[in-house]
């Protein structure tokens, strides 16, 4: 699946899309943290999620079976001042 990283992701990652093979949306942000070691799993667990362009609440992705075609956007939680 491709997986597209938005705002602070993709800044401190330095890119902004990678391809991942993960079957359940629990594991996302495991393998995410993996790759990504200066972006803690909680960090990742803040973000607006996105599945095949609907918003989706973390809750429910992480119950989701994913495929090869999916595609998830994450973006990072706005704050400002």
């Amino acid at each position: 699946m491709t997986v597209r990283l938005f705002g602070i992701y993709r800044l401190k990652s330095g890119i902004s899309r990678l391809t991942l093979d993960i079957g359940q949306g629990a594991d996302l942000f495991s393998a995410l943290n993996a790759k990504f070691n200066d972006i803690d799993e909680k960090e990742w667990e803040k973000s607006v999620l996105y599945l095949n362009g609907k918003l989706t609440p973390l809750n429910k992705f992480k119950k989701t079976k994913l495929n090869s075609e999916d595609e998830i956007l994450l973006m990072s939680p706005v704050s400002g001042g």
